[in-house]
């Protein structure tokens, strides 16, 4: 699965680097995060009028008919093998495909035997590992050249019985390539820059994308593209933020 990721690249950047344009007001009030959560808002990029556009939409998909917004809570994730015929996502997986720009993600490696160190982040008291001795070890995973990430998303629009309207967002997995399988058996589908068109639905053929085509797609992303390391338990907890967070982690004895 993937259940946090970084998002701290400046709007200027990521408007160029995928080609949009950031249209969403709510974006002037966006700030970088190392810790991105479910049920928090984050840049998105999707295809409207013929047009690139970088909107704002929280993450936990809450499809439009649904009773009430609380089940995006479970739906931050959708695999990619089954999201054309999911109930829950099949509509979005048809017509509503982004692309969800990150700077990296997070993995959680299966309990080792010694907890990892606690760590000071600046401007804050030290909140390190739990004393609990077998804890999930937090891995980062991003892009070797040090560019964005371009995660395959759908979204949907939610209205309430006033007319007021939620937009959300949620991130397709996959099976795990050679980097992020010996940390974990999920991971996110990153999508080739030559593949963003047609998900987008910006091609002049409407059919969506075949799931075989996405997988092949993130396991497309080698050793020689993405690289990985061991970071602290800080990522752990959603309100522990800043560059400290993907800062590899170093054994002390």
């Amino acid at each position: 699965m993937c259940g946090r990721f970084v998002a701290a690249t400046p709007l200027a950047v990521l408007e160029a680097h995928f080609g949009a344009v950031a249209t969403d007001p709510a974006l002037a009030e966006r700030h970088p995060s190392w810790n991105v959560a479910p049920g928090s808002s984050a840049p998105v990029v999707l295809a409207d009028a013929g047009t690139r556009a970088l909107v704002a939409l929280g993450w936990g998909l809450v499809p439009s008919w649904a009773r009430n917004p609380s089940i995006g809570n479970r739906l931050i994730n959708a695999r990619s093998e089954t999201a054309s015929t999911t109930p829950a996502f099949r509509s979005s997986f048809a017509r509503r495909r982004c692309l969800v720009p990150v700077d990296g993600f997070y993995e959680w490696a299966p309990p080792s035997e010694s907890a990892p160190p606690r760590r000071e982040l600046p401007g804050g008291p030290s909140v390190g590992a739990p004393r609990a001795r077998r804890a999930k070890q937090p891995w980062y995973f991003c892009a070797a050249d040090g560019e964005p990430l371009a995660l395959g998303g759908l979204w949907d629009r939610w209205r309430d019985g006033a007319g007021a309207s939620v937009a959300t967002f949620t991130i397709l997995t996959t099976a795990a390539n050679a980097v992020v399988a010996p940390v974990h058996d999920r991971m996110p589908v990153v999508m080739p820059k030559d593949h963003w068109a047609a998900w987008l639905g910006e091609t002049d053929d409407p059919t969506p994308p075949d799931p075989a085509e996405l997988r092949a797609a993130a396991a497309g992303f080698g050793p020689e593209t993405l690289r990985a390391w061991p970071v602290g338990l800080e990522v752990n907890r959603p309100g522990n933020d800043g560059p400290a967070l993907v800062e590899p982690l170093v054994a002390t004895s």
